[in-house]
């Protein structure tokens, strides 16, 4: 229900970049062209999902995983809100994009590292 242009995930955050209007013809996660001569099967409503649905779906699908790996029931795996930016411009797309692929080198200074505890 959502494509996302690019992911990481730490041990204390998740950074997510995820676009709320369609792609562009022929990008990811648009829909596939028809061939000439062919008509595309009646098309099944999209169903269109806020944000906050989407978060709180990732949240809740993604903390029942970790729950059963780890051999727990309902235990807390996220906070409770998250934070969003929109993004209205190329460049600042650009920046925050290059700022989640380069997140995961800073984790080994990061104060909440339990590596970095004394």
């Amino acid at each position: 229900h959502a494509v996302l242009y690019v992911f990481v995930v730490i041990p204390t955050l998740v950074l997510v970049s995820v676009p709320l209007r369609p792609p562009p013809p022929g990008a990811a996660g648009a829909p596939a062209a028809v061939g000439a001569g062919l008509r595309p099967a009646r098309p099944i409503p999209a169903r269109r999902h806020g944000l906050s649905e989407i978060v709180r779906g990732f949240k809740t699908f993604s903390a029942r995983r970790v729950n059963a790996i780890r051999g727990s029931s309902r235990l807390p795996v996220w906070q409770r809100g998250f934070y969003d930016r929109v993004i209205r411009r190329e460049e600042e797309l650009r920046q925050v994009r290059e700022y989640i692929v380069n997140n995961p080198p800073r984790w080994a200074g990061d104060a909440d590292n339990p590596r970095n505890w004394r």
